[in-house]
């Protein structure tokens, strides 16, 4: 009875060592599997945070994208094509005789309009909503007009008319009347809206292009 009962008691005490170390073993694997789990949420919250930061990163770079629109702003003017035409009277005279005509002139002008901006000119601020450029002026000419005739017609044409010389005379003065024309264009709002387009443009594409930024905002412009 001794011997029976002595293997009995070996094979439990076997069993209940090998029970321990099923549960030492599983409790390794959860602990195993636990910290796992835990390395794979830490990176989850790492590429989080490093997500939500790029969200933000842009405003790390607003002194750099000053200085950058500083030397380009004057650059990234919008165009304006107008077209008009000029009737003008003309009267040429030799000796007692004298002769009249009416010129029409069909051209265009070219307007640059934008912003030539110095350090002092405008403020840059931001949060993850948006930018706000702040400007204390308004867009003007950037360069001067580009006038082209495009045709002309002498009406009434007398003897002694100079067609050569009198679209002379009227190209000499389009230039002029171009800037004062220009005085209004610039004003015009959708020419203004226009030209903080192009800054805006380019005031994202160079943030956006900043290491560590995944996301830019909206632009918004004020004026002081």
């Amino acid at each position: 009875m001794k011997k029976p009962l002595a293997i009995a008691l070996i094979v439990l005490l076997a069993g209940a060592t090998a029970v321990l170390g099923l549960l030492h073993l599983r409790d390794r694997d959860e602990q195993r599997d636990l910290a796992e789990r835990l390395q794979q949420v830490t990176k989850i919250m790492e590429e989080t945070l490093d997500t939500l930061g790029g969200y933000t990163k842009y405003t790390t770079y607003v002194s750099q994208t000053k200085a950058a629109m500083v030397g380009q702003s004057k650059f990234l003017a919008a165009r304006v094509d107008r077209d008009y035409i000029l009737t003008q009277h003309i009267k040429r005279g030799v000796w007692v005789l004298s002769s009249e005509a009416t010129v029409s002139v069909n051209y265009s002008v070219e307007y640059s309009v934008g912003f030539d901006l110095g350090p002092d000119d405008f403020a840059i601020s931001g949060d993850k909503n948006r930018i706000t450029v702040t400007l204390r002026k308004k867009p003007g000419l950037v360069a001067s007009p580009s006038v082209n005739i495009r045709s002309h017609e002498i009406i009434g044409k007398g003897v002694f008319t100079d067609e050569k010389g009198a679209i002379i005379a009227i190209q000499q003065r389009l230039l002029e009347v171009a800037r004062k024309q220009a005085e209004a264009i610039v004003k015009d709002p959708a020419v203004i809206a226009l030209s903080e387009k192009r800054l805006g443009a380019f005031l994202l594409d160079f943030m956006g292009k900043q290491p560590g930024v995944k996301f830019v905002p909206a632009v918004e412009f004020a004026y002081r």
